[in-house]
Formats: structure tokens, C-alpha cells, sequence
């Protein structure tokens, strides 16, 4: 059996217009909501942290792919959950990634 490929990912919105820290939690409620429902086989121990200085919505999570090639594919797909979650806003993203240590 192939071994599997598993990768820390953070992935950041950053709004560009200031944003109330009572819409921020909310969005990313949104977020951390539509990953649960959407994407709980594919973004593992997802963790959504709001930064209220910058209007920013963060994930960090763990992926579980086949193949190095697949990541890219799996790191577009939650971006466009999480996009959609924040559809009302304007985001743009970020997106960092790293091998999980064996």
C-alpha cells in the first residue's frame, strides 16, 4: 500500500476593508461550518482563528492525499469552501503549506 501524503496547511483571508469583530467570528463560524459539512475527509483538525487587527480569517489544518500532486488540488477545493462560506465579503487569499513531520 502506498504510504500517505500528509501536509500542514494555513490558508488566510485577509479582507481588504475593515470588518467588526462580531462579523468577523461570524464569518468565520461560516467558514469552520462549511469545512465540517464539506470537507471533513479532506481538511483534518481544521482550526479557524479570527485576526482582529487585520480583518483576517486563518485555517490551519492537516491534509491526507495520495500523492504529492493531489495537495494542490485538495488546498483549491477548501479554498473554494471557504470562499464560498465568506461569498458576502472580500477576501484575498494566502495559502502556506508544509510537510507534517514524521
Amino acid at each position: 500500500m502506498q504510504p500517505m501524503v500528509e501536509t500542514q496547511v494555513r490558508i488566510e483571508f485577509a479582507r481588504r476593508s475593515p470588518l467588526g469583530g462580531d462579523e468577523l467570528d461570524h464569518l468565520a463560524d461560516a467558514c469552520l461550518g462549511a469545512l465540517n459539512r464539506e470537507a471533513r475527509f479532506l481538511a483534518f483538525g481544521p482550526v479557524i482563528s479570527a485576526d482582529y487587527s487585520r480583518s483576517a480569517i486563518e485555517l490551519e489544518c492537516t491534509l491526507s492525499t495520495k500523492t504529492e500532486a493531489e495537495v494542490e488540488d485538495v488546498i483549491e477545493r477548501i479554498n473554494s469552501i471557504m470562499r464560498n462560506a465568506l461569498a458576502a465579503s472580500e477576501y484575498a487569499t494566502t495559502a502556506h503549506r508544509a510537510p507534517v513531520p514524521a
